[in-house]
């Protein structure tokens, strides 16, 4: 069957002669057909049921991701519940449940962004502060290498390819950092939901993944930090030598599109340390989604300031450019 299919499905009906409910224990019935019939008619998709009846005035909803079946209103609703939440496929609705809070998110957030957006950009943007600050403490230290770099826009034409290569670059942090995102929700909203319909072994393990889960993450995302710091570091002292000018000055150098890519890349990190600082996991999912689409145009932005602004500011800080 596929989504949007109309399905009709008939149940006969019957009474039993002998034995009323024993068959479910394991006892003897014996039933006998009648003339009647139960007949649902529906239509395949979404994620929830809608139930209508020529004997009810409205219709009553059940989400596939119903945690009560007993509290659905109305309450001719509730067998239909029941059934929903023993057949589905725990996993699958654990996600589409996030995915309705997602929207629901979305809808808040859209009436008030400010309070939200805000402190994002407000963290990234000390994210980036903190990690150029660390760039500037490995130069003093780090070796510089003897072989000069190609800057795009100074020793040559800046080209499509030189573009694609500096957004590729940062899309592919921003994807980690997003990533890190994702997995903050799975682990953070969703493993709970999933391991308390598990028992034994299987809820143990569920119950600790979500911790667990977390942990990689933070120490992922502090290793990422640190070779970036390390690897730009070790580039901020080759380039300080190759244009004789201080690691503190090419630094101010890079800021404005420096500082507007690393906000970027950073503002999935910065809403999931707010999340986890607060116990909103939930919205970890739909800040996803926003952080990334915030951040793209921020990214672009700065591959043209790097290939236009930043050289010309080279030429005029160094004597060898």
């Amino acid at each position: 069957m596929t989504d949007g299919q109309q399905v009709t499905a008939i149940g006969p009906g019957r009474v039993n002669l002998i034995g009323e409910h024993t068959d479910s224990s394991g006892g003897l019935v014996l039933p006998m057909a009648i003339d009647l019939a139960t007949t649902i008619t529906g239509t395949r998709g979404g994620d929830e049921v809608v139930l209508v009846s020529p004997d009810e005035e409205h219709a009553a909803i059940v989400p596939l991701d119903v945690a009560d079946p007993a509290s659905v209103t109305p309450g001719w609703a509730r067998y239909v519940a029941g059934v929903v939440a023993q057949l589905r496929p725990t996993e699958g609705f654990v996600i589409a449940q996030g995915l309705r809070e997602s929207r629901a998110t979305f809808e808040r957030w859209r009436a008030d962004p400010a309070p939200v957006i805000g402190p994002w950009l407000a963290g990234g943007l000390a994210i980036a502060i903190g990690l150029l600050g660390a760039v500037w403490l490995v130069s003093w230290f780090a070796p510089a290498d003897l072989t000069p770099y190609y800057i795009p826009g100074l020793h040559g034409a800046a080209t499509a390819a030189d573009f694609r290569g500096i957004l590729g670059l940062n899309l592919l942090v921003l994807a980690l950092h997003a990533t890190a995102c994702v997995a903050g929700f799975i682990a953070g909203s969703s493993m709970h939901r999933i391991a308390e319909t598990k028992t034994g072994i299987s809820r143990i393990i569920h119950e600790r993944a979500g911790p667990v889960a977390i942990a990689w993450v933070v120490a992922v995302t502090t290793f990422s930090l640190l070779t970036q710091a390390l690897g730009l570091g070790m580039t901020a002292s080759t380039l300080s030598a190759q244009f004789d000018i201080s690691s503190g000055v090419l630094i101010l150098t890079v800021m404005p599109h420096a500082l507007l890519e690393l906000t970027a890349v950073f503002l999935p990190l910065a809403a999931w340390l707010i999340a986890s600082r607060r116990g909103e996991w939930d919205e970890l999912l739909a800040a996803t989604f926003v952080t990334v689409a915030i951040a793209l145009p921020m990214l672009l932005l700065a591959a043209v300031i790097e290939l236009t602004i930043w050289p010309r500011l080279l030429e005029v800080v160094s004597p060898l450019a």
